[in-house]
C-alpha cells in the first residue's frame, strides 16, 4: 500500500493481486512537462514496474489495484 497526501484528502492505493513480481515505487516530477496537469500540478507519480515478463496464450494473467481516497483529517492516524 501506498499513501499519497494532499491538504484535504489523501488516497491509498492498493496492488491487491499480481500473478507476477511487481515493484512500486515514487517519481517526483519536479517543475518539469510530467508534473504539469490540467488540474493543477502532479508533484508525485506513483510507478508499478515488472522485468522480464513473458506471457503465452492459454494462460490467463492478472493484476488488480485498489484506489481509495479518504478525507484528510489532522487528527487521523
Amino acid at each position: 500500500m501506498d499513501r499519497l497526501l494532499s491538504k484535504n484528502v489523501n488516497l491509498n492505493v492498493y496492488l491487491t493481486h499480481a500473478d507476477w513480481p511487481v515493484a512500486m515505487s515514487s517519481f517526483a516530477t519536479g517543475d518539469g512537462p510530467l508534473g504539469r496537469g490540467s488540474q493543477g500540478a502532479i508533484p508525485l507519480h506513483l510507478i508499478f514496474e515488472s522485468k522480464d515478463l513473458s506471457f503465452y496464450p492459454g494462460g490467463p494473467k492478472s493484476w488488480e489495484i485498489l484506489m481509495a481516497k479518504q478525507s484528510a483529517s489532522p487528527h487521523a492516524d
